[in-house]
């Protein structure tokens, strides 16, 4: 029987690598900036549900000690809010209109000094406008059946979630293994128990890139620790300018990968990936993005994902979902092909940094804030990769 409710609990440890950066210290806790300071942890629990809620409807988690956050924590409810009615002469905005324009998305894979045969993977608005290609011919990652948004079904009239306003910072020594106990007066209740293999995750130490910009001419060797209980690795890269997009993904196959970051999967499913090429194994800790993909769209964002053991159950009526997650996401500075600053030397011999004893001047202030903008230009680019396939997709749709 399909389930008509489902609880995603997601446990992640996250951190912003910005290369040749600053270190902020204390600065990046206090603006809550993941890998700013220190990496962070948090903790999303997320139910949704067929049952409609109205302004009486509650919904708690009572959570293990180790979490240091109480007994239990309440979820925050959202009220349905009535559609507003649009009148015959008012302008609804600029959602769904198509901006014209030629946009093109280009898609590479696998880990390789250099682009493997036929690649890329090119999706044209043009050509598609005049009846060359179709989305068919530019595969996009088939989401598994755990995903967030594919587990919460049509019947989906309420959603809790925590944390909400009034959420707590979960601290560093924090820890999920327990017995977390879900009660609500609206869609019923379960209780599911995190063992040692659900909780955090180390926060992934990436040992290249290195300070400095990158030369987007050549190889960019993507290093890092191995990540204790991670059961698979996946790296996804991308980067845009004007109407052109590229991304890249360490799987074999052409695949971005993108649901993974949420999508509870078994051991098997794992297993299964792993034998595909889709991700890589544990042992794996380095992989090579090939060279000059992103030459022309200038320096990318680098994502590394760490898998841990996630955990679904079926009970109570309700679907219940762990995923367990540690990422990084690894901004790389430098223009368009990596010569207007230092490049880096990627080769295992460490260097000492070279001191300039002249520069004297006190630029904390302003380095803080360029930092912070770099971490808002992050979210922009995830924005803009999702805002890339609206368009296009946009743009077919209207051909038709």
């Amino acid at each position: 029987m399909q389930m008509k409710t489902v609880f995603i609990i997601t446990v992640l440890t996250s951190r912003m690598i910005m290369p040749g950066m600053p270190n902020l210290g204390g600065l990046g806790k206090d603006f809550k900036v993941p890998g700013m300071g220190s990496a962070m942890r948090s903790l999303n629990m997320d139910l949704t549900s067929d049952k409609s809620v109205d302004a009486h409807s509650k919904a708690q988690c009572a959570i293990p000690e180790g979490l240091k956050l109480g007994p239990k924590v309440d979820l925050q409810i959202d009220l349905p809010v009535k559609d507003k009615p649009v009148a015959k002469d008012e302008d609804p905005g600029d959602e769904g209109k198509v901006e014209k324009g030629k946009f093109v998305m280009k898609m590479y894979w696998d880990c390789a000094e250099t682009v493997p045969p036929g690649q890329p993977r090119v999706m044209d608005s043009d050509k598609m406008m005049n009846g060359v290609g179709t989305m068919k011919d530019w595969k996009m990652p088939q989401m598994t059946k755990n995903t967030a948004r594919v587990a919460v079904l049509d019947a989906d009239n309420s959603r809790a979630y925590w944390p909400g306003n009034n959420a707590k910072s979960i601290k560093e020594d924090s820890s999920t293994p327990g017995l977390f106990e879900l009660t609500t007066n609206y869609c019923g209740g379960t209780s599911i128990t995190f063992d040692k293999a659900q909780d955090f995750l180390a926060p992934i130490d990436l040992i290249s890139p290195g300070k400095g910009a990158v030369d987007l001419a050549k190889t960019i060797k993507v290093e890092w620790k191995s990540v204790p209980n991670a059961e698979a690795y996946m790296i996804t890269a991308f980067s845009g300018k004007d109407n052109e997009m590229v991304m890249w993904t360490s799987s074999s196959q052409p695949d971005m990968g993108s649901d993974f970051m949420y999508s509870a999967l078994s051991k098997e499913e794992v297993k299964k990936y792993i034998d595909n090429g889709v991700l890589m194994p544990p042992t794996k800790t380095s992989c090579r993005i090939p060279a000059g993909i992103f030459k022309t769209t200038g320096a990318p964002m680098i994502s590394v994902l760490a898998i841990g053991a996630d955990k679904a159950q079926e009970k109570d009526g309700i679907r219940t979902v762990i995923t367990v997650r540690s990422s990084a996401a690894v901004m790389l500075g430098g223009g368009m092909d990596g010569e207007d600053e230092e490049s880096i030397d990627q080769s295992d011999e460490p260097k000492k940094d070279a001191v300039d004893d002249d520069a004297t001047e006190d630029t904390s202030d302003e380095d803080s804030g360029d930092a912070i903008d770099k971490v808002n230009d992050a979210s922009d680019l995830g924005e803009r990769a999702k805002d890339a396939v609206g368009r296009l997709g946009g743009l077919f749709k209207k051909r038709k």
